[in-house]
């Protein structure tokens, strides 16, 4: 009795889908809650529009089918309805046909023939289903659910509401929340689970408020005043039982007085005072006359015989007992039941197969992560394999560098020393004038070496081959030819080889007395006029870097204190 039932066709209606027979106007009422203008509106349009096609004729008629529910005008809604069903069966459009199979089935809801609403609800699901098209399944699931409540099938309605609100969720349409909110609290409240139910009332109070829907904010008064009465609350009974009663008095809503006539005449009863009770429920009576609602004239049918019975006026009371029976049976008729049991078992066995459907999905999904991990895992292990892979064989590379440019030097040494022995400096100038032109070769390279380490030249960053010529007092053409066939390809290759040898000195140096190598400033040391320059050619000369080479001669004394200490045990 309190569904916020047809609130959802508002705003269902208002995702056009480009066709032609759609008024735009009649949806803006409608999302207004205008349905009285709606009425107007779409009456003067099918009275002063000859020109109207049947798709237009039969949206119309099914717009003012819904308005006419609205105002409570049941058999003129449901009139309308039947006519825009006519009107549109020529149509090829589905859409257009659903809209006229919501006209109806909610029509049919409203003078509680519930068995053909339930063949409109089918309907409207099955193109909901087959088309994607979430509007019309959520408002077959709506309809289906709202059908259980009447039949008192709380818990078939509780699984109907809640798939309206998933699929609401799912889509993100936040202004249909208030309305499911509220449906799934009260199929709780009339499972007598108040906790959770008042929880989603309290969710459609916030989101009603939100959207000043005085209409529903008055329904979800009615609903938690029903939870506090069962919880022997009467404050909170009283003070929501005035907040409904006074939206109720200003809209002048009919509906809503004799649902506030009917909670007062429970009370009345509660206190043992059947004479109020029996004074509301004449109350009731009256607006139900104005708006009928079936399963609230039960309610108060019940009511009336309850305090009836009480004060002994059994004819009266059994009068209502006959009303109250009769309702019911047509509410809940075994075809009736039939049908929505059959209907509630297809709905069942679908939601089974999607179940099952989506976890197929799931676990073609997760396989599918899976594989995705282990690839990546196994790209990482490589990638990681690879890195490591790499460090080692750098760090081996760097030791062979370092052991080969040992020997390099070792080498050059040794052809010094050679050098030396052949043919030692002599002072005067006449070593110069040897017939031989190799000797003379050797003994130029000898002097130049000598000159250069002797002296320290090479620390100079000015040094040029012509300051060298002349201190060597020989010609350009020889100095090349004995660099060249003795050493370096160039003057310059041999400066940078003795500035290289004096950098590695240093860094030996420092390191075997336990200091820090200031790799900063080592290339002004060893005869550099920049850090870049002396980076590139160390590296060059030597295969590592300043820093990379003094790691390596770290580990090599470490090597041989390990090794002395080793060799001292035995």
């Amino acid at each position: 009795m309190r569904l916020y039932n047809l609130t959802f066709f508002i705003l269902l209606s208002t995702h056009f889908f480009g066709q032609t027979w759609k008024d735009q106007k009649i949806e803006a009422y409608f999302l207004d809650n205008n349905f009285s203008e709606a009425k107007n509106y779409i009456e003067e349009r099918l009275g002063s529009t000859p020109q109207l096609n049947s798709e237009q004729t039969a949206y119309y008629l099914s717009a003012l089918s819904h308005s006419y529910l609205r105002v409570g005008q049941f058999g003129k809604a449901l009139d309308l309805a039947k006519k825009s069903i006519q009107v549109s069966r020529p149509s090829t459009d589905k859409l257009l046909k659903s809209e006229t199979w919501r006209a109806m089935a909610f029509a049919y809801l409203r003078t509680s023939e519930l068995d053909s609403a339930l063949v409109y609800a089918n309907k409207m699901y099955r193109y909901g289903k087959e088309s994607g098209n979430f509007d019309f399944t959520r408002a077959a699931s709506m309809a289906m659910g709202n059908i259980s409540m009447q039949q008192e099938k709380f818990e078939n309605a509780l699984q109907f509401y809640t798939d309206v609100l998933d699929l609401t969720t799912k889509n993100k349409i936040q202004a249909n929340l208030k309305v499911d909110y509220y449906n799934v609290g009260l199929a709780l409240s009339r499972l007598k689970k108040i906790e959770a139910s008042n929880l989603y009332l309290e969710k459609a109070l916030q989101k009603a408020n939100i959207a000043n829907d005085e209409i529903l904010l008055a329904r979800i008064y009615g609903s938690l005043l029903d939870n506090y009465s069962r919880l022997n609350n009467n404050v909170k009974r009283i003070y929501y039982q005035e907040k409904a009663n006074l939206i109720a008095k200003k809209q002048n809503n009919h509906q809503l007085l004799a649902m506030g006539y009917s909670n007062m005449m429970q009370w009345s009863l509660n206190e043992n005072n059947p004479t109020k009770a029996i004074e509301y429920g004449r109350e009731s009576i009256n607006y139900l006359k104005k708006f009928p609602i079936k399963q609230l004239e039960m309610r108060v049918d019940s009511l009336m015989y309850a305090a009836l019975k009480k004060i002994k006026r059994n004819d009266e009371a059994l009068q209502y007992l006959e009303s109250f029976t009769k309702k019911k049976k047509k509410i809940v008729s075994s075809e009736n039941t039939k049908n929505l049991n059959e209907l509630i078992v297809k709905y069942d066995v679908e939601n089974k197969i999607l179940k099952i459907k989506n976890q197929q999905n799931e676990l073609v999904i997760a396989r599918k992560e899976r594989n995705i991990y282990m690839l990546i895992m196994g790209v990482l292990f490589v990638l990681l394999s690879s890195i490591i892979l790499l460090k080692y064989n750098q760090k081996i590379y760097k030791k062979i560098l370092f052991k080969k440019d040992k020997y390099y030097d070792n080498l050059f040494n040794q052809t010094k020393k050679l050098l030396d022995t052949k043919h030692p400096i002599e002072t005067n100038n006449n070593a110069m004038n040897v017939e031989n032109s190799d000797t003379k070769s050797e003994y130029l390279f000898n002097k130049l070496i000598a000159t250069i380490e002797q002296d320290q030249l090479y620390l100079n960053p000015d040094l040029d081959q012509k300051t060298l010529i002349r201190i060597l007092g020989t010609n350009k053409k020889y100095l090349y030819e004995a660099i060249k066939y003795h050493g370096e390809s160039n003057f310059r290759g041999i400066i940078n080889r003795l500035r290289i040898n004096r950098a590695k000195k240093i860094i030996a140096d420092q390191l075997s007395n336990g200091q820090t190598v200031a790799i900063n400033t080592l290339y002004l040391e060893s005869g550099f006029n920049a850090n870049s320059t002396f980076y590139r050619i160390f590296k060059t000369y030597t295969g590592l870097s300043p820093v990379e080479y003094s790691a390596e001669y770290k580990n090599e004394i470490l090597k041989n204190k390990h090794r002395k200490t080793k060799d001292s045990s035995k």
